[in-house]
């Protein structure tokens, strides 16, 4: 997930020179970092553990006030759990989209797998990428039925800032 973001925090400084990204994550202790057009949100967090090194975001309101006051264009959630429930929430409410709940399968398909249909939510969206020698080689977006019974592939489309600042 660190790579993930570091690169991600770059592609936006060195490709995407209108955009900025704001990462809010669990800390030891409440703070901001600012960067070159981003901003990582530090929220006071309890470790999961005495012997861990991750902690539990466990602050809710703290996260529904960062986004109310940064009013992002896009809201993206790698929790599928309060966190995540607090992000649809709060992107409906400023009527922005929320994206989440990806993840790469390594020298594989860009297709779910039979855990991503034991684990997966209905109705959300999840993106699957295909990693071959360290590449993103595929991306593909998918939907689970309702019943839970199967995913189905969605479609994929770009949307450039211009459009998305009309909404």
């Amino acid at each position: 997930m660190k790579r993930y973001v570091h690169e991600k925090i770059s592609y936006i400084q060195t490709k995407s020179p209108d955009d900025e990204h704001i990462l809010v994550i669990p800390g030891p202790t409440s703070e901001v970092v600012t960067g070159e057009r981003s901003r990582i949100y530090s929220i006071h967090s309890p470790l999961v553990s005495r012997s861990s090194r991750y902690r539990a975001l466990l602050d809710l309101r703290a996260v529904g006030e960062i986004l109310e006051r940064e009013r992002p264009d896009l809201i993206e959630s790698g929790d599928p759990y309060q966190v995540g429930w607090k992000a649809i929430a709060i992107g409906r409410s400023l009527r922005v989209p929320v994206v989440g709940f990806y993840h790469s399968h390594p020298d594989d398909r860009a297709v779910p797998s039979k855990y991503d249909l034991d684990h997966a939510w209905p109705t959300y969206s999840y993106v699957v990428v295909s990693v071959e020698k360290g590449q993103a080689v595929d991306l593909r977006s998918w939907e689970m039925e309702p019943d839970r019974s199967r995913f189905n592939q969605e479609e994929i489309t770009e949307t450039s800032r211009a459009v998305s600042d009309k909404r």
